[in-house]
């Protein structure tokens, strides 16, 4: 049997609860394996929104105000293990939709290929994306083999701390 591996909804004004939909999908989902959000100026839409829920628009956009506008779909990242593209251009995304992504980009370990040309973050977007790559498991590696490595990497730091401190006496 044969899956759609590849999903296109590029130009195609996606609103903030089909992202959560689709977010919601990716979590089940293990086929889909290339992504593509371009053009659909994600973050002016749940600005939109948003300014409704500040104007007194009702209780889902008070959700919507509370909720960061990729939480879905860095939610959807975490568990995700098939997902290898994933192209978020020319979305107006800001800081809060790195700080957003950054959040799932840290569990995921299958995401190969990110575009985000063309948006509206700043520095502090760049430096959460660059805090999340920190933490990203390297492939060859199991979340348990991670964690033992990096038990072993805290051990090693310990001994040489307490060698340093003999050596100070």
């Amino acid at each position: 049997s044969e899956f759609i591996s590849s999903l296109d909804l590029s130009d195609n004004s996606v609103q903030r609860i089909g992202i959560d939909m689709l977010a919601s999908a990716l979590t089940v989902n293990y086929s889909i394996q290339s992504l593509n959000l371009s053009n659909n100026r994600l973050f002016s839409q749940v600005r939109s929104t948003m300014s409704l829920a500040y104007s007194g628009g009702g209780q889902e956009e008070d959700e919507n105000r509370e909720k960061g506008p990729l939480t879905s779909l860095s939610a959807a990242l975490l568990v995700n293990t098939a997902l290898t593209a994933l192209d978020l251009s020319n979305n107006n995304l800001n800081d809060q939709c790195m700080l957003d992504l950054a959040v799932g980009l840290v569990g995921n370990s299958s995401l190969r290929y990110l575009s985000l040309r063309g948006n509206a973050f700043t520095a502090r977007g760049t430096a959460a994306l660059c805090a999340s790559m920190s933490y990203l498991r390297t492939p060859h590696r199991s979340a348990k083999e991670e964690v033992e490595y990096e038990e072993e990497e805290e051990e090693e730091e310990e001994e040489e701390e307490e060698e340093e401190g003999s050596d100070d006496e």
